[in-house]
């Protein structure tokens, strides 16, 4: 099973929510297993508060299989491994570096099956510059 990994940009929502969101998100650079109970309480409005914040898909993406594949890279599209990468902080903000660094990403050959994103994802993050930004796997 796939899921969907999407850039999301911090509006309408607080840092303190995107946290307590990816506490509960195996090997996320937000995991927490400590505050989990509690953070679970919250779920469903932070679920719904970081579904509304402007976003866009970057490709498909098999986290479950990568993690027990002896070719992890057969269900990681280059193009979604880099995205991850880029956000290994967690919350990030994004500059012309960056949208330099994913402009060169995107030319990636993708050999997993899996379909990943365009150049749309590169005028999202122009017209999103300066602004922090972090991804979900849907």
């Amino acid at each position: 099973m796939a899921a969907d990994m999407h850039i999301h940009i911090l509006e309408g929502v607080t840092e303190h929510q995107v946290k307590r969101f990816g506490s509960s998100t195996l090997g996320g650079p937000f995991c927490n297993y400590v505050s989990y109970q509690e953070n679970s309480k919250h779920f469903n409005d932070d679920y719904d508060a970081i579904s509304c914040t402007p976003q866009i898909w970057v490709g498909e993406v098999s986290w479950l299989k990568a993690a027990f594949s002896d070719d992890p890279e057969a269900f990681i599209p280059d193009m979604v491994g880099f995205v991850r990468a880029e956000f290994d902080d967690g919350l990030v903000v994004i500059d012309d570096a960056m949208i330099e660094r994913v402009e060169a990403a995107l030319q990636a050959p993708n050999t997993t099956g899996y379909s990943v994103g365009d150049n749309e994802i590169v005028e999202f993050l122009k017209e999103h510059k300066g602004k922090k930004a972090f991804t979900v796997s849907w």
